[in-house]
């Protein structure tokens, strides 16, 4: 939902969020690395362009701390074999 308000620059419709949600899931389930990669540096895009305050500051937190801790995650995992980053 926070992407979705991000986009609509503020609440979001209810199809604006599913629509957000099926985008989401068919990028982590049937899409590559890359793809969620871009869809992650769009999201913190969005939440960089959005204030802090107001409506859309606490959509813009969660966007900026879910990439956070994504980006943390990542820095623990075990390179695997063979592939090239």
């Amino acid at each position: 939902m926070a992407v979705a308000a991000l986009r609509a620059g503020g609440a979001p419709s209810a199809a604006a969020v599913e629509a957000e949600r099926a985008r989401a899931e068919r990028i982590v389930t049937h899409g590559r690395r890359r793809a969620w990669a871009a869809y992650l540096n769009e999201a913190g895009a969005l939440a960089d362009a959005a204030p802090a305050e107001g409506e859309l500051g606490a959509a813009r937190a969660l966007v900026l701390d879910v990439i956070d801790n994504h980006d943390n995650l990542k820095l623990g995992l075990p390179r695997k074999r063979g592939l090239a980053r």
